[in-house]
């Protein structure tokens, strides 16, 4: 009977232990991921000018003032 008792209390130790190391662990593993995104370049390909007279920028139909590319890094964190 003694042997019974020292191996619940054994056991109720391991699972306590477990019970608080398990969410610090997950908590630090859960907080780790994220995803960045940064932009690397930015280029004014073409501008409406007041130079060229008449020059429009269009994409289906919708008039852009300017037409740039845009360069960026997504990073899995």
């Amino acid at each position: 009977m003694k042997d019974k008792f020292g191996a619940i209390a054994v056991v109720t130790l391991a699972v306590a232990i477990l019970g608080v190391i398990v969410p610090i662990l997950w908590d630090y593993y859960s907080g780790q991921k994220g995803i960045t995104l940064t932009l690397m370049s930015h280029n004014e390909v073409i501008s409406s000018s007041t130079a060229v007279e008449g020059l429009e920028i269009n994409y289906k139909g919708t008039k852009l003032p300017s037409l740039s590319r845009m360069t960026f890094l997504i990073e899995n964190t």
